[in-house]
């Protein structure tokens, strides 16, 4: 009876709270990049990503690749997501995340950096922006990028406090990227949805007249 329940636990956390994923690393040939988000200069400057959210709407984090940009000191960046107007290419309102400074491009190699977003709620089919935006103290860095449009739902952007988002010359790009859904959000403590509800109610009756016909066996024994 305990593996059962055991079973049926995991096989309804599986369902509630799928994965999926967006990636373009397969892809990059770990080799193809572009060169810092500043060059040294204190003038701030933006690297972007576009995306679309599928079903799994909650963002659980998304990785870049860097390495070294020909400086003694790594660079660093602030990653923020917002949602993305694909017509004026802009951002739409403030940023719906922001993370802490990251150190990017430490080493020869390219390496990974992960930002873990803290479960943050999308809305499916909505387009969105991964925003890289400098530390102005830091040095820049090679960013991994792929000179194909491997992923046709968005694009790789370069943009200046100053000036709007452009693609790179010879674009559309795609920066070597990875980010990870899921389709509710433990972290917020997220309600079943009405199918999730009835699928449990559907479990927990079929356990309960498991353990109804347990019993009476154990008894006419």
């Amino acid at each position: 009876m305990k593996k059962l329940l055991a079973l049926v636990l995991i096989a309804s956390s599986s369902s509630a709270f799928a994965q999926s994923s967006i990636s373009t690393y397969d892809q990059w040939n770990k080799s193809d990049c572009v060169f810092t988000l500043n060059n040294g200069d204190p003038t701030s400057y933006r690297y972007g990503q576009s995306f679309v959210v599928g079903n799994d709407y909650v963002l659980t984090d998304f990785t870049v690749w860097t390495r070294q940009g020909g400086y003694a000191s790594p660079g660093s960046t602030i990653a923020k997501v917002y949602q993305w107007d694909n017509v004026n290419k802009s951002v739409i309102g403030s940023a719906l995340f922001t993370s802490d400074i990251y150190t990017i491009g430490s080493t020869a190699d390219f390496t990974p950096t992960t930002i873990v977003t803290n479960n943050l709620s999308l809305t499916t089919g909505t387009e969105y922006i991964f925003s890289f935006e400098n530390n102005p103290q830091s040095r820049g860095s090679l960013w991994g990028i792929s000179p194909y449009n491997y992923y046709p739902s968005g694009e790789f952007y370069a943009a200046n406090d100053a000036g709007p988002w452009n693609l790179l010359v010879g674009g559309p790009w795609d920066l070597a990227f990875t980010a990870n859904f899921t389709s509710s959000n433990p972290g917020n403590n997220a309600v079943p949805e009405p199918s999730e509800w009835a699928a449990m109610g559907l479990l927990g009756a079929g356990l309960l007249g498991l353990v109804v016909r347990g019993r009476k066996k154990n008894l006419a024994n």
